[in-house]
């Protein structure tokens, strides 16, 4: 495998690894320093199974911070472990009871992604990665493709979540493209959702797919309240969810945001993640209402996380904002952010050609910008 990368000139190379046969777990292994070499390469190694597939750029494999911890280590002697394999029973038997509870069907049995390095006798797991890593589900045969909703991730505790999926074609079969910042337990689920007041709304569509992928809640029994201002700690929930991340357990970070408090995991791992901050003065304002800039600021954050461009130069952030009447009452520190967000697609403005920085964003709004993020990120 070594040789046959360095006598070839191409810049960017896939090493397939395909296993053929029915299997319940694969572990493949390479050591470090060959990691390293493919990584310099620019290689991305595909680990094929039949009942699950990575997708790992070499460089990605071991994240930054244990490349810290290996620094003074003979990469020789660190064993690297990738492992695919079907989850324990308890995963299976969480899935069904969630299935029980949210109504969703069950299209695979979970499946765990898994990588360890070793050395000394010591294990050291990689729970996260650098940047989004994509795994392959497969979808049986005598299933529709169309039947595959999202990809979760089920946790040990029994909670489970949303990651980002889309289903493809490959070789003729359906697979689902999940992708995700962590290694963990995943199964695929059909969840289809609507609302009574959404129906013909402009944004129905959206809503619909968003809240099938369990992205978004309604508001009460077969309620979406579309045109409802959203506060800072919901939006939060909904950046964080639609990413694909998980909820931190909740700390006393802003004097306003307690630990019991539904929102706070969210605004743990949306602070984490440098996607939204607070006032600056130790206030989160989980209950305030968040304008169109601010939220269009938190997206261009965003799309660092999901791999969307967004470098503009300053001449062509002001030219993308004076296409709009109001584009010049944008403040300073959202411009950047709101000519990304246009750019990319993800925002077009209200009617009459405004971008209304100022004015509050509903819940039908940032819907339509958070699915135009995944789309145009190519995750969904």
């Amino acid at each position: 495998m070594l040789e046959a990368v360095n006598n070839s000139e191409d810049s960017v190379r896939t090493i397939r690894l395909p296993v053929e046969g029915e299997l319940d777990s694969l572990d493949f292994q390479l050591d470090a320093d060959i990691i390293k070499f493919l990584g310099e390469k620019e290689i991305t190694l595909e680990v094929e199974t039949g009942i699950g597939s990575y997708i790992l750029p070499a460089s990605k494999i071991i994240p930054e911070n244990m490349k810290k911890q290996l620094e003074n280590t003979n990469l020789k002697e660190v064993m690297v472990s990738i492992k695919i394999a079907k989850a324990e029973e308890k995963y299976a038997n969480t899935l069904k009871k969630n299935q029980a509870n949210k109504k969703f069907q069950i299209v695979t049995q979970p499946v765990e992604f898994s990588i360890v390095c070793s050395i000394g006798g010591k294990d050291l797991e990689v729970k996260s990665f650098d940047s989004i890593v994509k795994k392959l589900l497969p979808v049986s045969e005598n299933v529709d493709g169309r039947k595959v909703t999202t990809a979760v991730v089920i946790e040990p505790n029994g909670a489970i979540r949303h990651v980002p999926t889309k289903v493809v074609i490959r070789e003729g079969k359906y697979f689902a493209e999940v992708s995700s910042l962590t290694n963990s337990v995943y199964s695929l689920v059909y969840n289809s959702r609507s609302y009574a007041d959404t129906k013909k709304h402009w944004a129905e569509e959206a809503i619909n797919d968003l809240a099938s992928r369990m992205v978004v809640n309604g508001v009460a029994k077969n309620l979406f309240n579309p045109n409802r201002d959203i506060t800072r700690a919901e939006f939060a929930a909904i950046i964080v969810t639609a990413l694909g991340l998980k909820p931190g357990a909740g700390t006393d970070s802003f004097s306003d945001v307690k630990a019991a408090d539904w929102y706070a995991g969210y605004i743990e791992t949306a602070t984490e993640y440098k996607l939204i901050s607070g006032y600056g003065n130790g206030r989160f304002g989980p209950k305030d209402k968040i304008t169109r800039e601010q939220a269009m600021s938190i997206i261009g954050k965003a799309m660092s996380i999901t791999g969307l461009k967004m470098e503009l130069t300053s001449q062509e952030s002001n030219e993308l904002l004076a296409g709009f009447s109001d584009g010049s009452k944008a403040a300073d520190y959202s411009k950047n952010s709101i000519a990304a967000c246009v750019n990319s697609g993800i925002v077009s403005g209200r009617k009459g050609n405004f971008i209304a920085p100022k004015e509050n964003i509903t819940r039908a709004e940032v819907v339509i910008m958070v699915r135009n993020l995944l789309k145009e990120s190519g995750l969904i």
